[in-house]
């Protein structure tokens, strides 16, 4: 997950992320540029394992999972308004999963 990356959601938002670090469990920490706006927001409640990641951004919670390929999708919602959604996928793939 380290290392600098977008997301692109469905609504046209697209996130810079700056992960700086991720512990052996998994969490993992930064900020998060949104495109055409300024500053950064910090990266909170963040945690990856080999098939499914999780972050929150304000009140922006994104979840999502890791295909065979390494490809990272998800949905992201506000959590004070549900039902205000957006899918979205990572600019880059990530590692391919072995399966046994």
């Amino acid at each position: 997950m380290r290392g600098n990356w977008d997301i692109n959601q469905g609504n046209g938002y697209t996130l810079h992320l700056e992960v700086e670090h991720q512990d052996p469990d998994g969490f993992f920490g930064g900020r998060i540029n949104i495109h055409g706006k300024a500053g950064y927001h910090a990266i909170d409640d963040a945690k990856a394992t080999d098939t499914e990641f999780t972050f929150k951004m304000g009140n922006g919670r994104y979840t999502g999972r890791f295909d065979e390929w390494g490809r990272l999708t998800g949905i992201t919602y506000d959590e004070a308004h549900p039902q205000s959604q957006s899918t979205w996928h990572a600019g880059k793939t990530f590692g391919q999963l072995v399966m046994a």
